[in-house]
């Protein structure tokens, strides 16, 4: 049998007794954040002794986690105070490895554990570093440095897109040579099921309506404003056209305001975070991505695993790649409101059909159980 085949990398992690540790800073409904449960989840059920480490254990995806995972709510309010705590639940634990599943998680652990060398660090960079480009020279300069030094202690960094590592080759956070791109795991096995629920909405509901769906944090790198303000020469030429904004975060009223100023509220709606966003996915007509950057695109496979067209900006990050440059939905560039329009148009017109079974396979090329053998490896590998 293959040596890196599914069985024998879980195997070998049984035979080894590893014993995993993954720290998150909450479990708000971020993307990271799942992820980190999702592979808590897949690992405890695999036999792999595992611990989920939230510094702050608040949030909608607690209730997703597996009841046998073991979780530790570090309460702590604040992700820079917790070094004190992080410290100490790990020397009680002793975890063989302890994964990061954010940013912020990863310094401070690699500050923490900067002296004590036993257990390994894999950090996981889960977004490009436009946020800290776009910072002032002095904040830059800063938080590089900052990064530099945590980045120390890690043994391996897993980038979950092309972009992601480049982004940590330029600005010399870290050694090449530590850096391996591995995407997010993302699709459930269970998936088809969740989107098989109903839903009461009376959009998604009504056959004679064309809906376009948006799923993210309401903040500004996902820049929500524009697709509404694209959105509205829309309903100029199409009172059938309707806009479902699906997420929570402190752009929130601006974009009420944005919707009440252009007199959209028949036409565009922000539903709150969902438990089981899948229905929607399933039911919408498009899906649309206005990202200024993204780290990976989760909403974006999960929308082809459910066979419906994508229309992305072509922004830092993982949408080129996981839509292979335009194979599997329509790049624009972003803030390009003539080519979202068009873009929009073209497939809601059905003047570009894409294959739903393609679409559908190519969101299950990131399903949790595949890419999740994939991390094991490089964490048994460090």
């Amino acid at each position: 049998m293959n040596k890196k085949s599914p069985d024998n990398v879980i195997d070998r992690a049984r035979t080894e007794k590893v014993k995993l540790c993954i720290v998150t800073p909450s479990l708000a409904g971020g993307g990271a954040e799942r992820i980190a449960v999702n592979l808590a989840n897949y690992y405890t059920k695999k036999g792999i002794e595992t611990t989920l480490m939230a510094i702050r254990g608040d949030g909608p995806y607690k209730s997703q986690i597996d009841p046998e995972v073991n979780f530790i709510d570090l309460d702590v309010s604040r992700v820079r105070y917790s070094l004190g705590r992080i410290y100490k639940e790990l020397m009680a634990q002793q975890p063989t490895h302890v994964l990061s599943a954010l940013r912020g998680s990863s310094v401070v652990l690699g500050v923490a554990l900067f002296f004590d060398r036993k257990p390994k660090l894999i950090f996981r960079e889960a977004n490009t570093m436009d946020a800290i480009t776009r910072l002032s020279p002095l904040q830059k300069i800063r938080s590089v440095l900052r990064y530099r030094l945590a980045y120390l202690r890690a043994n391996k960094i897993i980038a979950n897109s092309p972009d992601t590592k480049s982004d940590l080759e330029k600005l010399k956070i870290t050694h090449h040579k530590k850096i391996t791109v591995i995407p997010n795991p993302v699709i459930p096995n269970h998936y088809q099921r969740l989107a098989d629920e109903s839903i009461k909405d009376d959009w998604i509901n009504d056959t004679n309506l064309t809906v376009l769906l948006n799923i993210g944090r309401l903040h500004k790198q996902k820049n929500q404003k524009f697709l509404i303000s694209s959105f509205n020469s829309f309903v100029q030429k199409n009172k059938n056209l309707r806009l479902i904004i699906l997420g929570e975060g402190d752009e929130k009223s601006n974009l009420l305001n944005l919707i009440s100023e252009l007199d959209l509220n028949d036409f565009v709606k922000i539903v709150p975070f969902q438990q089981n966003p899948w229905p929607y996915y399933k039911s919408a007509d498009l899906f649309v991505l206005t990202s200024l950057w993204e780290g990976f695109g989760n909403v974006i496979v999960e929308a082809l695993a459910c066979g419906t067209p994508v229309v992305s900006t072509d922004c830092p990050g993982g949408p080129a790649y996981i839509l292979e440059n335009g194979k599997y939905g329509r790049l624009v560039h972003p803030n390009d409101k003539a080519a979202l329009q068009k873009e929009i148009m073209n497939i809601i017109d059905k003047k570009i059909v894409f294959d739903k079974e393609k679409l559908i396979q190519r969101g299950n090329e990131f399903t949790i159980d595949k890419i999740a053998q994939r991390y094991l490896q490089e964490i048994l590998d460090t």
